[in-house]
């Protein structure tokens, strides 16, 4: 990962997939026109891991905001 002040994302997006029956995630992070942070967890499919390539349901995506008072 290239900010490591991200990784409480990182952590956060396992936790929910780990414990709130949320099948697999992705997240992206872009800040000033550059890509901070991509990253998955879980499966997109049975025995498939979320990946880049996911094409995600609509109907399934949830957007939750994250609120760190550090500038990045």
């Amino acid at each position: 990962m290239a900010d490591e002040r991200l990784q409480p994302v990182v952590e956060s997006i396992g936790r929910i997939v780990r414990t709130e029956g949320v099948q697999g995630a992705g997240v992206a992070v872009v800040h000033r026109g550059r890509d901070v942070l991509e990253h998955y967890s879980g499966l997109a499919a049975p025995g498939v891991p979320a990946s880049a390539e996911t094409l995600w349901p609509l109907a399934s995506i949830l957007e939750t905001k994250f609120s760190y008072p550090e500038k990045i």
